[in-house]
């Protein structure tokens, strides 16, 4: 049997009734489900992410997080916060850090005179404070809360977000990007198969309203070593049956390089793999991973 979100009823059920059940323990899908578990996910995989972190449960580490990520990365104007264990941009809130900041230019300027040396930490660490100086109060008075009927309020979404624990990352730095949708089935034997890719349709930049299958964003053989990489460090989690990863691709300005990045990670069977096997059915087609 396939369900869609693995939990304890299932596991009971198949048990009493003696009909296996395709799909990880209840247990780790909850630990891998969340936003920083998908973070995991995708280090282990060793695909790119945006610059980001995770595991963030206090006002205080999330602030000193957020001053390291903008000094590394004075380039990106928009922050994303995320609360582990919501779905579809509902517990999704963002702000343009940059817009705000005071000492942002001077900031750039620092990072110019240190050139290659910028990385290290000495070297960004007058920057840091400075911009840990000012980072409440932008936050508290510029955050943008995408769902403001789950969240009524700036307070209200960090006292979530604190509680539950959830991610802080980069938003592509570029006006052009699309988020691409990919159903996988992870077999029992560790084998990846790709069944079904999609460029997400947005009904607002945090919330997918509809997916045009199969996805022409970007070259399929580089989407498919991805997935491939995803998909088998889920294996090597006990992870197995279908998985569903969202990837964010853009050019990167001033440049004609192409960028692909993980931002999402859903395990169980969705409601896009589901449409596409009903496709596939009434179409009489399939779908080819060398294409699409």
């Amino acid at each position: 049997a396939v369900v869609s979100t693995q939990s304890t009823g299932d596991m009971e059920l198949s048990e009493k009734l003696n009909v296996p059940v395709l799909g990880a323990e209840p247990d780790i899908v909850n630990l891998f489900s969340t936003k920083s578990g998908a973070k995991r996910i995708f280090n282990s995989a060793g695909v790119a992410v945006p610059p980001s972190e995770f595991d963030i449960y206090t006002e205080e580490q999330l602030f000193e997080l957020l001053s390291s990520l903008v000094a590394s990365n004075l380039n990106i104007k928009r922050w994303v916060f995320k609360i582990d264990g919501e779905f579809d941009g509902r517990g999704t809130a963002y702000c343009d850090v940059t817009q705000f900041l005071s000492c942002h230019k001077w900031a750039l300027k620092q990072a110019e005179r240190y050139g290659s040396k910028w990385g290290k930490r000495w070297a960004q660490e007058p920057t840091i404070i400075k911009i840990y100086s000012e980072l409440p109060e932008i936050i508290y008075n510029n955050l943008k809360v995408v769902n403001s009927t789950l969240f009524p309020s700036i307070d209200k979404f960090l006292v979530a977000f604190t509680k539950s624990g959830g991610v802080i990352e980069a938003c592509p730095p570029s006006d052009d990007v699309t988020c691409i949708t990919v159903d996988m089935f992870v077999d029992p034997t560790g084998n990846v198969e790709i069944r079904n890719t999609g460029d997400q349709i947005r009904a607002t930049e945090f919330q997918t309203w509809a997916i045009s299958s199969p996805q022409t964003s970007i070259a399929p053989i580089r989407l498919h070593s991805n997935c491939v990489a995803v998909g088998k460090a889920c294996y090597d989690r006990a992870i197995i049956g279908y998985v569903s990863a969202t990837f964010a691709t853009f050019m990167l300005p001033g440049s004609e390089e192409q960028q692909l990045w993980a931002i999402d990670l859903k395990i169980q069977y969705t409601d896009t793999m589901a449409l596409a096997n009903v496709l596939q059915y009434v179409t009489g087609g399939r779908f080819d991973t060398a294409t699409g």
